[in-house]
């Protein structure tokens, strides 16, 4: 099974992409035989609406399944990512999609999800029933070797991402 991650936060030592590495260790842990790779929207080519990036367009259609860790924005989400999701259509439709908020505030970016809802339904994911928020991401995740959270949201965020492997 291939999992792509994709984180949507693109400023330098962003928390999205810690989030990243702590739920590819999860996943690692659940299933022994899963690639998992982890890409944001720096690494591609799209600078202007209409823009593709024949890289991005190939990693969607290899994975089984995607998560995207998605960093609020003043409600919203990055506009770069966005612009990345636009990029592309028909590669998007029935792909399985875990999604994943990630903010400072309290709410664990629901309000950045709740934006990119529309937006991942018109594109035709296969969206999973459950959603991870991660909030208080500056005291959460001070680097990439250290995470504060309660064993029951370790456990919670298990359970979510089996239920997601089984999907």
């Amino acid at each position: 099974m291939k999992i792509l991650i994709i984180v949507s936060a693109t400023r330098p030592n962003n928390k999205g992409s810690l989030v990243a590495y702590f739920l590819k260790n999860i996943l690692s842990d659940i299933r022994k035989n899963i690639h998992i790779e982890i890409i944001n929207p720096n690494q591609f080519q799209i600078k202007f609406d209409g823009d593709k990036d024949p890289t991005y367009a190939e990693k969607v259609r290899s994975a089984d399944k995607i998560v995207m860790i998605v960093s609020e924005y003043n409600r919203g989400y990055p506009g770069k990512f966005k612009s990345l999701l636009d990029s592309e259509y028909e590669i998007y439709d029935g792909k399985k999609l875990l999604l994943v908020g990630v903010s400072s505030g309290k709410v664990g970016g629901a309000r950045g999800l709740h934006s990119l809802l529309p937006v991942v339904h018109e594109l035709r994911f296969d969206i999973f029933r459950k959603m991870l928020l991660f909030s208080d991401s500056y005291e959460m995740f001070l680097d990439e070797n250290t995470v504060n959270c309660t064993e029951d949201f370790v456990l919670e965020i298990r359970n979510t991402i089996d239920e997601f492997l089984k999907y």
